[in-house]
This record gives C-alpha cells, structure tokens and sequence, in this order.
C-alpha cells in the first residue's frame, strides 16, 4: 500500500513538483554544508534526476496514449479505401543510469532535518520552498486579489476574471459611477470569473465606472480589495 504524505509545501501533481524539486536541488546544493547535510546531497541529486525524467515519461505517455487511440479508431473505423494507419510510436525517453523510489517519504523527512538544522533560517526555508506561502509572510489580511474586466460590445455587461484569491470561497464584485463616493455591490461569485449586468444612468447612453473585487471567506471579508479597474459598458 502507497501511503500518501501531505506537506502544505509539497506539490502534489508530477508537472508541478518537477520545477520545484529542481529548484530544492539547486537551493539544497548551495545550502547543504551550512545546514550540516552535504552527506543528504547526492541522494537529492539522484532523485531530482528520477523526477525530471518521470515528468518528461509522463508527458511522452500522454502523447503516446493519444496516438494510440486515433491509431485503434482508425484501425476499427476507417473506410475501406483509405490508407493504412501508422502505428504509433511508444517509447520513453531514456531513464537515467539509476532510478530511485520513496522519494516523497525521503523528502518529507530530509524537510523536517532541514528545519532542525542548527544552519537553518526561514530565508533558507524560503529559498529551498519547504516555507508555505502564509508562513513565508503572506497573511490572511495582506491577500489582495487582481481583477480583470473586459466589457461586453452591448447590453450593458461586463465580465469579471478574478486571480490571486489564496484561500476566499466567494468574491464580491463592486462598482462606483462617476461622481460618486461609495462602492455598490452588484454581483456575488463563488468561482474565478462572472459576468455582470448593471443598470445605466442614461439608458441607451455609454457608460464608464469603475469595478473592484472583495474577497470573502465564510460570508466574512478577507484581505483588501482589488485595485480598482476602468470599464466602459455598452447599450
């Protein structure tokens, strides 16, 4: 049985643990003498090599399998007279001279040394990743959000994309009109994006406001609101 180790700093998907275990790699290779673990340094090399190479595996599997399957419906569903299907290459890229395994329980554990080591800083902890993103300085009410609206060529809606949530389960969109001093809310969203219709002040007339996003977290605020973005909105 695999057993599954979680850190709040490991990424859990082989495309994004690739870059970042190449990243430990290097940090750890500058690091590992001051932190007092230069004998951890070749097992770290060597799994590093194993985990470039599974991510690229992975990817030419994907590739593999899908040229498989237009290979397998053209062998099954092809016409009579068309041409004869190619088979599909299969092979892997080449593994290196030694793969090795455990190598999330060895990283879990080599993380906790780190952190124990009498060398260790949290500017280190930060530099090799193993310092989640709220411990490394980023606070629930520092979370500010990027709002990105695009208007729509007529019936006086826009669409809002919200990034940088960090934790918030829900967003409110607001907007301001010219000449006034207070934020309206117009909209409540619980995903990324949203699309918006508001009501004008001169029907059948342009209009230009302005539109921000708050973040909430169980129905309560969270962080500072987005900067505030310009839209003009169309009859």
């Amino acid at each position: 049985m695999i057993k599954i180790l979680k850190r709040l700093w490991l990424p859990t998907r082989l495309e994004a643990l690739a870059p970042w275990y190449a990243n430990f790699t290097l940090k750890f290779t500058q690091y590992a003498a001051q932190l007092g673990l230069a004998a951890d340094l070749p097992f770290v090399i060597e799994d590093n090599a194993t985990i470039q190479w599974a991510a690229d595996a992975n990817e030419v599997a994907k590739t593999n399998l899908s040229g498989f399957i237009k290979f397998r419906d053209e062998l099954l569903y092809a016409e009579k007279h068309s041409d004869a299907p190619t088979a599909p290459v299969t092979d892997l890229p080449p593994a290196p001279a030694k793969l090795t395994w455990a190598i999330i329980q060895r990283l879990v554990n080599l993380g906790e040394r780190i952190e124990l080591a009498p060398g260790y800083t949290s500017d280190v902890g930060a530099q090799l990743g193993i310092i989640p993103p709220q411990a490394n300085g980023v606070s629930p009410a520092d979370v500010k959000p990027t709002a990105q609206v695009f208007a729509a060529q007529n019936g006086y809606q826009f669409s809002v994309v919200v990034s940088n949530r960090a934790e918030s389960n829900m967003f409110e969109v607001e907007i301001r009109r010219a000449g006034q001093e207070n934020w309206t809310i117009v909209k409540v969203a619980s995903g990324k994006s949203i699309d918006v219709t508001i009501e004008p002040t001169a029907q059948g007339k342009p209009e230009q406001i302005q539109v921000r996003v708050r973040l909430k977290k169980n129905n309560a605020d969270y962080g500072q609101p987005s900067d505030a973005v310009y839209v003009t909105v169309n009859p």
